[in-house]
């Protein structure tokens, strides 16, 4: 959205791994929990066309044998991929990454593309990033979201689409993991930013204010003359 709005083009896309998440997506397996890392990367290079490197970011309980089978799996897919030690010698654990994208910056760019277009109804744009981008095979819309369209794409014409949903996986199910495919991508709900000129697709169990707690901290506590004491 950024990118498009501000006619920017980038010379590469930096896209970031840990072992940890790796092995989430393959249930402690590295090779199978490689497809969504795979997924991702082509993403970036064959729907928006973009020269990517991976950012393998290490921690200190990853071990070499993890490391250097992620390298090599890049390595097969010819995934350009650095090893990051940034949580261990700070900036100087950065700086082979550094070089390598200032360095895109003097290679011949070429033209950035988007998943859809955005003249179409909201309906071909969703169609077209979960299909695209997520690997769904169609698009549900519950009644809330079927309620809403007309009026969106009347309101929203040109609008870009910016969906929230579940971080855990490209689906709008967290427990679907790796690189699913063939799935039925749910939409939930919709909302139109009139101010911003966005819409947004509510996809799945997903909260618009994640992070924060079923009760919040302000209800276990109490303020007396201007003080606040802590309830629990």
């Amino acid at each position: 959205v950024k990118c498009r709005l501000n006619n920017l083009n980038p010379n590469v896309v930096v896209v970031v791994a840990t072992i940890k998440a790796l092995k989430l997506h393959g249930n402690d397996d590295i090779n199978t929990g490689f497809a969504n890392l795979e997924k991702h990367v082509e993403n970036m290079k064959n729907i928006f066309n973009k020269n990517v490197v991976v950012a393998l970011n290490r921690f200190s309980d990853d071990s070499l044998n993890d490391i250097n089978l992620v390298k090599s799996l890049c390595k097969n897919k010819n995934f350009e991929c650095i090893e990051c030690n940034a949580f261990s010698q700070g900036g100087k654990g950065c700086l082979e990454l550094g070089k390598y994208v200032i360095n895109a910056r003097n290679e011949k760019n070429v033209a950035l593309h988007f998943a859809y277009n955005l003249n179409d109804n909201i309906e071909k744009k969703i169609y077209d990033l979960a299909t695209k981008v997520y690997g769904a095979k169609e698009v549900l819309f519950e009644d809330e979201a079927k309620n809403k369209l007309a009026k969106a794409n009347e309101i929203a014409k040109g609008y870009p689409i910016v969906t929230a949903k579940t971080q855990y996986s490209f689906s709008d199910n967290p427990d679907l993991l790796g690189a699913p495919k063939n799935y039925k991508f749910v939409i939930r709900d919709i909302e139109v930013k009139t101010g911003a000129e966005f819409v947004v697709l509510i996809a799945g169990k997903m909260s618009l204010m994640p992070g924060l707690p079923k009760i919040p901290n302000a209800e276990k506590m109490e303020i007396k003359n201007g003080k606040i004491f802590n309830l629990k």
